[in-house]
């Protein structure tokens, strides 16, 4: 390549690089200029603040009520760089009102706060829809409201609802007197279905007023949000009543009859207790205490936390002896025994009239040899005339036995 040419192609890339540069320039300048333009916009919609209102509270017991406007349409102008990207949720109107000293209809100007990146100095407020907000500065009142829970769900078959309770029973709100003139009941309703268990759950509560119509509950505040309530849920089985029979005198299972009145009831309770218990017992009867036939009223007792739903708390119990008869005997066997080493005794009584129940073919043969009355004195411990419970028997009839309790006369004494 000459030295001409040379020369020729570097003046044309010094020429290119000027020409860059001056563009760069130009377009530099162009884009300052448009920045620090001045422009306005309008911003809908922002947002009113109360600062100062929570020490406003805690040192005076005032709160703000009834606001105006909560929102307001401002104009502001400013540079583009400075003000081009703000929207209406950027910016807040602000009311100090730490310094308010009384209660009463307060009429109070805002300040525009702005985000760190704006340079509040630098902006113009054109104009302001409203200008000014209104407000009232009451002192708050605590009002003490019940609560009240209701149960509207359903129970699964076998199970029954035993009602609801809840904690706390009333609430306290605080709020204006206004607000809270309307406030009746803290209101729950618990709607859960085919309930086959008890339940706790925390839930919150509506305020309603004597109507149960709904309350508004802003600019109010609670000492708690939600209540404890406890949904409870029995299960329920019908059972038998039973009566249980010591025999004897003759009498067995198969020649007794047992009658109880009613036969079954109905039972609720907690499904852990009740689901164990297949039967109620109201009474255990001796046979041998009566001749042919014996009634008797008893309370029905149940286990604790169970409950009688069907209401009758006695029962009417019968027991028969069929098929048998009594007879009177005259027992002159009369003995003693167990008597304690050291100690003797006389036996007073001499014959002992007494009461048989058996068949009357083995009543027809038992003879005076096959009867005696036996005491057992092992628990003697005193001497002296007493007397003491003896024991029939009847040898060689073993379906035959005395009915009824018998004593005897004796005498003990020590040594000798």
């Amino acid at each position: 390549m000459t030295k001409k040419k040379k020369n020729k192609l570097l003046d044309n890339r010094i020429l290119w690089i000027v020409l860059s540069l001056l563009a760069s320039l130009v377009i530099w300048m162009y884009l300052n200029g448009t920045q620090q333009e001045e422009i306005e916009i309008d911003l809908r919609g922002v947002e009113v603040v109360f600062e100062g209102a929570d020490t406003l509270q805690d040192t005076r017991e005032y709160i703000i009520a009834n606001v105006d406007n909560y929102s307001v349409d401002v104009t502001i102008r400013g540079t583009r760089v400075n003000i081009g990207s703000l929207s209406a949720s950027d910016v807040q109107a602000v009311i100090d009102v730490s310094g308010i000293t009384n209660t009463g209809y307060n009429s109070r100007t805002y300040t525009l706060r702005f985000p760190d990146r704006v340079d509040a100095d630098a902006v113009t407020l054109v104009s302001s829809s409203p200008s000014v907000i209104g407000f009232d500065v009451t002192r708050m009142t605590t009002k003490a409201v019940p609560v009240e829970c209701v149960f509207t769900g359903s129970t699964a078959e076998g199970y029954i609802y035993d009602g609801i309770e809840w904690e706390p029973t009333t609430v306290r709100i605080s709020g204006t007197e206004s607000q809270l003139a309307d406030v009746a009941t803290a209101y729950i309703e618990i709607a859960y279905m085919d309930m086959d268990s008890s339940r706790t759950v925390d839930v919150p509560y509506t305020l309603v007023d004597s109507e149960g119509n709904p309350v508004s509950t802003e600019g109010l505040e609670f000492d708690t949000d939600t209540v404890s309530v406890t949904v409870n849920i029995n299960m329920t089985k019908q059972v038998p009543l039973t009566v249980s029979a010591s025999y004897g005198a003759g009498a067995t299972e198969d020649n007794t009859r047992v009658t109880v009145s009613p036969e079954n009831i109905m039972i609720s309770g907690d499904a852990s207790v009740v689901e164990s218990i297949n039967y109620i017992s109201v009474a255990t009867i001796d046979t041998t205490s009566f001749s042919a036939s014996f009634t008797d009223e008893y309370d029905i007792i149940l286990p604790e936390g169970v409950e009688n739903l069907t209401g009758t708390t006695t029962a009417d119990v019968t027991v028969e002896v069929l098929n048998l008869e009594t007879r009177s005997f005259t027992v002159s066997n009369i003995n003693v025994t167990g008597l304690p080493e050291g100690y003797s005794a006389d036996v007073i009584t001499q014959s002992l009239a007494v009461t048989l129940r058996g068949s009357a073919a083995d009543l027809d043969s038992i003879r005076t040899e096959n009867l005696s009355a036996v005491a057992d004195l092992s628990e003697v411990s005193q001497t002296g005339d007493m007397t003491v419970n003896v024991r029939i028997r009847v040898d060689g009839f073993p379906n035959t036995g005395a009915i009824g309790t018998y004593q005897i006369a004796i005498s003990v004494s020590r040594g000798g």
